[in-house]
């Protein structure tokens, strides 16, 4: 259960991290990579 809270919460920057336009192209696109996998 901690691992899954642990998941979500990783889960859940991504996300926020992905949807920050301020950040560099080559970061937003590598997050977006990331979020296609889950």
């Amino acid at each position: 259960e901690d691992i899954a809270r642990q998941a979500e919460e990783v889960l859940n920057e991504i996300r926020r991290r992905a949807g920050d336009v301020d950040r560099p192209q080559s970061e937003l696109n590598y997050l977006r990579r990331l979020l296609e996998l889950f």
